[in-house]
């Protein structure tokens, strides 16, 4: 969950107050606060300012980490069908279109930063040997102890990876798709289980491929030449009930598989497995009832509970006490055995909305369980636990336990007392432990990316390479290509100078604000002006290269705002600004006065109650053309609810498009783009994403009369969400969830643009007009730019 800078500093100061600690100093045994009470005085704090302001939001970021530690979808069946299309595409470009398929796609940064990691496996047989899988950048392979990475995954494969395990041999498996929701942020589904025998240098896809996300994998070793069993948590797919869900055994190594516990329902899958190190037939396994829609969430059910197995998975029974339901506010649970003693089990819980539902204590296998709560790790929760979901043992101690949460909570005692791990990024998710090779050492992974513990370190270390960064947006100088700035999934807006706008390299980007990074912005005519955004429209102006920062969310009039909320400037004076949330608003004056300029363009703000998420019914585009501001300026817009409106009179009256020009309805769907054309401002273009509805259908439409009817331009363009256009001259490019594409001939037909780009989704594309480049934001192997192949150049 990510704070504007003013609830930040408030909620920090309450934190220091209840707990009494100097910042970064915190010690593991002692309590953080001195009563629950005073814990959830933070979290009310937090629920309160979020209700007054709007300005909080999931997950957190690491600027409040900083402060207070001292410390830094689509449907699964679609994908496989979605990937093949795109491949196909560029098998066409390749026969037919070799100037468009073969230029190739360089990485532009950061390297430096790093993006969500999700599990963390050591090799078994070579030292010093790591694979980290990230949540929409593939697996990476570490052989320097987590100091450098080299991607182990083939590019043209799904890049969300929700789950990794090795076999004593060295077998990787992969699951695919992440089961972490998300609040106002994006996790994507994946394609099913992978295995590899190479170590990542090939992959085969083995089953599952409906299984959309994995939240575990379980190696049990064969004894001899037996196979291995592997089991494997399907969480299934977040936005539509069904599919593949609960927990899936292959008794032949990945060969084949059976389902051997089904969640209670259609929306119920598994969260988590785990293996009694002692006795294999002895297990334990979380389910987890819930689904997302565009504007609800509900990550809680009747659906969700503790099953435990003592015939290998045969059979399973419902651990039922007053702690594990069946209850309708039970949410996401994570177990794990003790290593070193077996008869030990901790597990962690959500509840309604997300909220702490309690952490557990077993001495008996799981059979009989007691509380473990404690004020740390009821605010490490926070109101999103089901973003985390993980609990870890030291393999080597009964007694040390970490909580994945928003910061890593430990216990040296069993439970009894929590402290906080200071040294690294917020938001927990794998942990994993080195102590067979010559290197011991932990391994932590976060929102932040990958941190090592060397034996006898006191501090924790952060990779020097991590190319993975998830990237929400992106801007490049008009004056100058070589500065770029991004927003980052739980990194803040980064740029690629410094304060006095000297370029610099990948590996030295660097934050100008904090928070998930959102909108950020260069003025094209004074590259000193840049915007940045954290999410639900905390945003502010920078005259200084980002230096310094003055914030105007609260100058601007709406009552919600969408989780990347735009902002855009007028083509012909960037002094003239547009951003809103259910209202457009618009300044004159870089940011500093604003006035509303249109009615509620939305529907209203949703069915969703919780007061954290209420940020539906929003605009999430705007697109003014040259000289918006005159009496004839037209001026498009476009919300989460799917509406798309116009304006050709620079914004003082209003009109809804509803319809295509052979009559049909716009798709109800969340518009991700309006693009007009830079050469006719009564040409335009509208993207639509399903994603959220789990619908993969690509929508792309063109009016030529200002809004007021268009045309589907889809073409053959694979079956998967869209979320950018852009216009270069007659040139169209769009960029969607598997790749890039290109048309000459107003989307009939499309080719996939470039190579060597990783299949990760592509938020935004910048067109670059002075260096014909184009420059494409993934979520998830961060920044890539291209050169315009000469044959489109020549074609424009």
């Amino acid at each position: 969950m990510s704070l504007s800078p003013r609830v930040l500093a408030a909620v920090t100061a309450l934190l220091l107050a209840v707990s009494g600690v100097r910042l970064g100093t915190h010690q593991p045994d002692t309590p953080l606060f001195a009563s629950d009470t005073d814990a959830f005085r933070v979290m009310e704090a937090v629920a309160e300012a979020d209700q007054e302001a709007a300005e909080i939001s999931g997950p957190l970021d690491a600027a409040l980490a900083r402060q207070l530690f001292g410390s830094d979808l689509t449907p699964p069946e679609a994908f496989p069908t979605a990937l093949a299309q795109a491949r196909a595409l560029g098998q066409h470009s390749e026969n037919e279109r070799p100037d468009l398929a073969k230029p190739a796609w360089e990485l532009t940064g950061p390297t430096n930063i790093g993006g969500r990691i999700l599990d963390v496996v050591v090799d078994p047989e070579l030292d010093r040997t790591i694979f980290a899988a990230t949540a929409s950048g593939g697996v990476w392979r570490s052989d320097d102890a987590g100091r450098t990475f080299a991607p182990a995954w083939p590019t043209e494969l799904d890049q969300a990876i929700g789950a990794l395990a090795i076999s004593d041999d060295g077998v990787l498996y992969a699951g695919t798709g992440e089961t972490g929701p998300g609040g106002g942020s994006m996790s994507y589904g994946g394609t099913g289980v992978y295995r590899s025998e190479d170590r990542g240098e090939t992959w085969e896809l083995v089953g599952l491929e409906e299984s959309s996300r994995i939240g575990r994998i379980v190696v049990v070793d064969g004894e001899g030449d037996a196979p291995d069993t592997v089991f494997v948590a399907a969480s299934g797919n977040l936005f539509r009930d069904g599919g593949q869900r609960g927990v899936y055994r292959s008794a032949d190594g990945g060969d084949t598989w059976e389902l051997v516990l089904a969640g209670d329902n259609a929306s119920t899958g598994a969260a988590d497995v785990a293996v009694d190190p002692s006795d294999p037939d002895h297990l334990l396994a979380t389910t987890w009832d819930h689904r997302r829609e565009p504007d609800i969430r509900r990550y809680n059910g009747l659906g969700s509970g503790l099953y435990v197995s003592n015939d290998g998975g045969d059979s399973w029974e419902r651990v039922r006490t007053g702690h594990f339901g069946p209850s309708p506010d039970l949410g996401r649970l994570g177990v794990a055995f003790a290593p070193s003693d077996p008869s030990v089990v901790y597990l962690t819980a959500s509840g309604a909305s997300g909220a702490y539902a309690g952490a557990y204590k077993s001495l008996d296998g799981g059979t009989t369980w007691v509380p473990i709560a404690h004020p740390v790790v009821a605010a490490n929760n926070v109101v999103y636990g089901w973003w985390f979901g993980r609990i870890f043992v030291d393999p080597e101690d009964a007694d040390r336990v970490y909580q994945a949460g928003l910061f890593l909570a430990e216990s040296t005692d069993g439970g009894l007392n929590w402290g906080i791990v200071p040294g690294v990024h917020a938001d927990q998710h794998g942990m994993a432990w080195d102590l067979e090779g010559e290197h011991r050492a932990v391994y932590l992974g976060n929102d932040g990316g990958v941190y090592t513990l060397d034996e006898g370190a006191t501090e924790w270390r952060f990779g020097e390479y991590q190319p993975f960064s998830q990237l929400y947006g992106l801007d490049v100088g008009e004056q100058n290509p070589e500065l770029l700035v991004a927003g980052l999934q739980d990194n803040g807006v980064n740029r690629s100078f410094d304060d006095e706008g000297t370029p610099l390299g990948p590996d030295e980007w660097n934050s100008y604000g904090g928070g998930d990074g959102e909108r950020t912005l260069i003025n094209p005519e004074d590259d000193s002006i840049v915007y940045g955004c954290s999410q639900y429209g905390s945003c502010f102006i920078s005259h200084d290269h980002g230096d310094s920062r003055s914030y105007f969310d609260d100058e601007v009039f709406s009552t919600r705002k969408n989780w990347f909320t735009p902002i855009e400037f007028d083509p012909a004076d960037p002094s003239v600004v547009y951003t809103g949330g259910e209202y457009l608003n618009r300044s004159l004056d870089d940011a500093e006065n604003w006035e509303v300029i249109s009615p509620d363009l939305s529907d209203g703000p949703g069915r969703e109650t919780n007061p954290l998420f209420i940020n539906f019914g929003t605009l999430t585009t705007i697109a003014p053309t040259a000289n918006s501001t005159a009496e004839d300026g037209v001026i498009y817009a476009g919300t989460d609810d799917g509406n798309l409106w116009y304006s050709h009179d620079g914004g003082t009256t209003w009109s809804q498009a509803t319809r295509t020009a052979t009559g049909a309805d716009l798709p109800n769907r969340w518009i991700t783009r309006v693009e007009d054309d830079p050469d006719d401002p009564m040409t335009a273009y509208v993207t639509y994403s399903g994603f959220r509805n789990g619908d993969d259908t690509p929508y792309l439409f063109r009016t030529t009369d200002g809004g007021v009817t268009w045309v589907d331009i889809t073409g053959d363009l694979p079956a998967a969400p869209l979320n950018d256009v852009n216009v270069i001259d007659d040139v169209l490019v769009v960029a969607g969830d598997v790749g890039v594409f290109v048309s000459q001939d107003d989307g009939e037909h499309w080719y996939r643009l470039g190579s060597e780009l990783p299949n990760a989704p592509v938020h935004e594309l910048r067109w670059h007009a002075p260096s014909e480049t184009l420059y494409a934001a993934t979520f998830g192997r961060s920044m890539w730019k291209l050169e315009l192949p000469t044959s489109l150049r020549s074609a424009r």
